[in-house]
């Protein structure tokens, strides 16, 4: 008998105003039941202090599925090292998940995809637009840095840290997820 399963998607910019607590990964905790047990959890954009990495590392620990978090930068992909040591890969999600994806999980398959990374450039990029995002976590001039920094990180990739290239992005790592998610179970 075949049997196919799809991945749980959660897109950080698509679902803050729906979120507990701002926190858009706990949403989780409202799927962890559906949730396919024969395949691995990936973070795409590794925690920057608001604890997504941790959280994903202990709920796909608790189910016993491999966890990866992944980063293009060398701060995401240390802060993710901190947490979880093995889980963290620097890449680029979409590289990430078509060269190494297969040769590091155990399963080949992804349950639930975070894709939390190529920030989003809110209204106006003024820090007081962004506060809905992080209420309590960041105040106005450190987010302003934050962006900045987050801005000349991508500069220095060679990339370009825009709205239509955060949907380019998303989009290709969600197929890419749907490929490693819906491969048939013998």
């Amino acid at each position: 008998m075949e049997r196919k399963t799809t991945a749980w998607l959660l897109f950080f910019a698509l679902l803050l105003p729906t979120c507990r607590c701002g926190s858009p990964y706990t949403a989780l905790l409202d799927i962890t039941g559906e949730i396919d047990r024969d395949g691995s959890f990936l973070e795409v954009g590794s925690d920057r202090g608001e604890g997504s990495t941790s959280f994903l590392a202990s709920v796909s620990s608790q189910l016993g599925l491999d966890f990866f978090s992944v980063d293009f930068s060398q701060e995401g992909y240390e802060n993710a090292r901190k947490i979880c040591s093995t889980c963290a890969h620097r890449d680029l999600g979409e590289e990430f998940l078509r060269q190494t994806f297969l040769q590091v999980s155990r399963s080949g398959r992804i349950s639930f995809a975070y894709l939390d990374n190529y920030d989003w450039i809110w209204a106006g990029e003024h820090p007081k637009s962004y506060t809905h995002a992080y209420p309590t976590m960041i105040s106005n001039e450190d987010l302003s840095q934050y962006k900045f920094k987050m801005r000349k990180e991508y500069e220095d990739q060679g990339l370009s840290l825009n709205n239509q290239k955060s949907q380019e992005a998303h989009l290709e790592q969600a197929k890419l997820v749907d490929r490693c998610c819906c491969m048939s179970l013998s």
